[in-house]
This record gives C-alpha cells, structure tokens and sequence, in this order.
C-alpha cells in the first residue's frame, strides 16, 4: 500500500563561541541540552498521544498513521535539533480512513 511519509524538523539555537574564539560555559552547553532533551519529549509524548486519540491527523485512526524515529540533528551553525517523519498510508482515493 502506498505511503505519504512528511518529516519534521525541530531547530533551536544552541551556545556557539563568540567572535573571540571563547566557547561557551559548561551552564550555558547544560541548559541547551536540557532544552533539546524537553523538546525531544514534548515532540514524543504529544505525537504519542495525539496519535493513540485518532486525532494526530484529523480523520484517521491509529492504524493509518505511523510515527517514524526521532532523530537528533547535530549542532552545526549555531542550531541543533530533532527529526522525525509521519506516515499516512494511502489508497486509490487517498488517505485510508478508519481501521
């Protein structure tokens, strides 16, 4: 059965060293990461749910919804984040509603 796979991206700044060539303190690294981490759970725990109450995308139950890995982005220019995709399944007529 064909699929329509989205993916989403989550950016947020993170600490880089100023113009001097300072990096950044081991508090300023500690809050980025606490901050990616809330975003990582928030991101998970909101698909998980809105997925289980048929609401994630509106019409579709459970089964015509995947949610894919969540992945990290690695810091590169002062942003780092989260990936993740979403699989609708499909038929002749579009999305598969219902179980």
């Amino acid at each position: 059965m064909p699929v329509a796979r989205f993916v989403v991206e989550l950016f947020r700044c993170v600490p880089v060293p100023n113009d001097r060539g300072v990096p950044p303190t081991e508090e300023e690294l500690d809050l980025s990461a606490v901050d990616l981490m809330e975003d990582a759970w928030s991101i998970v725990t909101y698909l998980i749910a809105e997925r289980a109450s048929g609401d994630l995308i509106h019409g579709l139950g459970c089964d015509g919804v995947g949610i894919g890995v969540l992945s990290p982005i690695v810091p590169n220019g002062g942003v780092a984040g989260w990936s993740f995709t979403v699989e609708v399944l499909l038929n002749d007529r579009g999305p598969c509603f219902g179980s």
